[in-house]
């Protein structure tokens, strides 16, 4: 937005524009495995932590905001959804995507106002700022962000991908017995060598760090310690897990895992999902180290001979919408 002329633009209360809900509490005792999207206080994967068998409690069209844990990120939902008691949920009867798509950077510009010991409350949201371009009545121009968004769109956004899958047959999680496993005793474990971004040379090679965001990728640059691609890459305080299809450079505390026959990005989709149920065993003080990982658990499905199924990962995968283009 930086091309934009503000001149004009006028200052806002929240709740001068938008009608601010609370999410609601959810343990994980509680949740059992289903489709609606379950969004938390993270800072990737549009909020979604879980999908849960509970029904929506809030509706599509609407902003979630956290208010606790990354304080400030906010997301576009796009379905119906549970959010947690983490998140502020702004809703607005102008809202659509376009228009959320230029709300949220100017929502996330003032997260640095708030940390976990300062939180941005319903009540602290309600009385905060946002400033906006209006109309002739300076009213908040909601045509304008729209067509500003559809510009942007046009210019910048890579054809839709196909939601197609590889195959129609549906295939369900419980056709196969399930058997938990060491994970020293399926995958190959390493930490890797880590390059400090400052002594990155200029290059096209994925520089991973710790970064929730962007499978995990800050930016590119080359560097002689460079990472084979088709692995699975673990930081240790950030925890969740990503798939790297492409040689990567990494930065401090990186662990990777790969398994040299079986892993493939089909494979590597299937698994991923399961590390990351476990992110909530670890936390800044309690890194999820390359020697912690080797001592965890892994449930997966098995053949006849007791042995992880790795063909039916494939399959499943494949199955689902999107999966042609992964």
């Amino acid at each position: 937005m930086n091309n934009l002329n503000t001149n004009n633009w006028k200052w806002f209360k929240y709740h001068e524009i938008f009608k601010i809900k609370k999410g609601k509490r959810l343990t994980k005792a509680d949740m059992e495995i289903g489709k609606t999207p379950y969004v938390g206080a993270i800072e990737g994967n549009n909020g979604y932590r879980d999908f849960i068998d509970d029904n929506p409690i809030h509706k599509k069209n609407t902003i979630t905001v956290n208010y606790n844990g990354s304080v400030g990120i906010a997301f576009y939902q796009p379905i119906d959804y549970w959010a947690s008691d983490d998140c502020n949920v702004l809703y607005s009867d102008h809202m659509n995507r376009h228009r959320a798509m230029f709300l949220i950077p100017l929502i996330e510009k003032d997260k640095y106002k708030f940390n976990y010991g300062r939180k941005w409350f319903v009540e602290r949201m309600l009385q905060s700022e946002i400033r906006l371009p209006v109309d002739n009545e300076g009213e908040p121009d909601w045509q304008f962000m729209e067509n500003y968004v559809k510009k942007l769109y046009k210019e910048k956004i890579p054809p839709k991908p196909s939601n197609e899958s590889f195959h129609k047959k549906e295939i369900k999680l419980n056709e196969r017995k399930w058997q938990w496993f060491q994970y020293k005793n399926v995958f190959k474990i390493e930490k890797t060598i880590p390059e400090h971004k400052v002594n990155l040379l200029d290059g096209d090679i994925r520089y991973v760090t710790r970064t929730l965001l962007n499978n995990g990728v800050e930016c590119l640059g080359s560097s002689e310690n460079v990472n084979e691609g088709n692995k699975i890459t673990i930081g240790g305080e950030s925890v969740k897990a990503f798939y790297q299809d492409k040689d990567f450079i990494t930065g401090n505390n990186i662990s990777v895992l790969y398994n040299e026959k079986h892993l493939n990005k089909y494979v590597a989709m299937f698994l991923v999902t399961i590390f990351n149920l476990d992110v909530y065993r670890y936390n800044y003080g309690r890194a999820r180290t390359s020697e912690r990982i080797k001592s965890e658990k892994i449930k997966l499905p098995v053949n006849n001979n007791g042995e992880p199924d790795w063909q039916f990962m494939e399959d499943y995968i494949k199955s689902l919408p999107y999966s042609k283009s992964l």
